[in-house]
């Protein structure tokens, strides 16, 4: 008897497999993948690495059985062993584990704070290059820190969040390598590190809570439907170019003093995009512009805000005006002075030569 076609259910998704990063042995004989169902039990994606031969003799089967997710699978050169990056402990991110192609407990050669990503194995088999981020603030061990509110986040690249990864400004992604021997319990080795405009009257400037596009604020703040056409004397949809001409963001190719942008994230009044867009005009445009953003602040951050925050926003100012009014480096915010001594300056235009007369 024919089943009765039924259409997908919601429960269905739980059923389906996901496969993923296949990686073929040195011999041809095997490929490695991951698979990842999603579990409604844990509300979480749960991921192994599976092994199947090329000519298709036999059923894939599970190769790891991690709690979490195994995903990176690697073969060594020789196609002896395997290396992945497991979620096995908790609280910690994956890290990278070598485990023997014929099966066996998998060992684990790192314990990183941002955890390990993308193995690749040297030649010879003898050691394992991997990336992982470095830096970033953790959230503190100390239950008292941890009530306190989180420290300001200072931008100075375009590519600062990612979609499921958050914010990657102050967390670099830098290449390490380790021995692959679990007996040598070698710690990783950081191979690479790093972080990878002038003005006509005034020496430096700061841009606070600001309205930079009115027409994306009409549609996006707190009083977006009338603020706007209080100032421009018109609706976006009246006179698109009204709204254009009166938006400082227009004016932002003409800018050519030290940018200081500071805002908080949960500002209604002028959503944190209004200052998003200053800073990518900015940036693109090979201007000298710090994006500084306070977590968890709304509209009147300055005047009633966290405490912390409040004095961050002090210290802030102080050491960027004392850096270009005195020349005298930041020192009062430590993040302040670490942005000032690995920024890489904008250069001045240069004067035209003199016509000999």
């Amino acid at each position: 008897m024919t089943a009765t076609p039924r259409g997908m259910a919601p429960d269905d998704l739980t059923r389906l497999r996901l496969v993923s990063d296949p990686q073929i042995s040195p011999d041809g004989t095997r490929v490695a993948f991951v698979v990842t169902t999603l579990s409604a039990e844990k509300d979480d994606y749960l991921s192994n690495i599976w092994l199947v031969p090329t000519d298709g003799a036999s059923e894939p089967c599970r190769f790891t059985t991690g709690p979490k997710r195994d995903t990176f699978p690697c073969w060594s050169p020789d196609g002896t062993r395997l290396a992945f990056v497991s979620e096995r402990e908790p609280k910690k991110k994956g890290q990278l584990y070598v485990i023997p192609a014929a099966g066996g407990e998998p060992v684990r050669l790192t314990d990183l704070e941002n955890g390990a990503s993308n193995p690749q194995w040297s030649p010879d088999g003898a050691r394992i290059a991997f990336l992982s981020r470095v830096g970033g603030w953790q959230e503190p061990e100390d239950e008292a820190e941890r009530a306190k509110s989180k420290p300001a986040r200072f931008i100075t690249t375009l590519k600062y969040r990612l979609d499921n990864e958050g914010w990657l400004y102050d967390r670099r992604n830098h290449l390490f390598v380790v021995s692959a021997d679990p007996t040598a319990a070698e710690v990783p080795q950081q191979l690479t590190e790093g972080d990878f405009d002038h003005t006509d009257r005034f020496k430096a400037a700061c841009s606070e809570r600001a309205v930079n596009e009115f027409s994306s604020m009409f549609g996006t703040s707190d009083i977006g439907h009338t603020f706007p056409k209080e100032h421009v004397g018109v609706y976006p949809w009246e006179d698109r170019q009204a709204h254009i001409d009166h938006s400082p963001l227009s004016f932002a190719p003409n800018i050519k003093t030290p940018l200081l942008i500071l805002h908080s994230e949960n500002d209604l009044r002028c959503p944190i995009e209004q200052a998003e867009q200053l800073y990518v005009w900015l940036k693109k445009l090979g201007k000298e512009v710090l994006f500084v953003r306070f977590p968890d602040e709304g509209h009147e951050m300055s005047r009633s805000g966290k405490p912390r925050h409040r004095l961050e926003r002090f210290n802030i100012l102080l050491d960027w005006f004392n850096a270009y009014l005195k020349d005298q480096p930041p020192c009062l915010h430590a993040e302040m002075a670490r942005w000032w001594a690995q920024r890489s300056p904008v250069p001045s235009p240069t004067a035209p030569a003199e016509t000999p007369t």
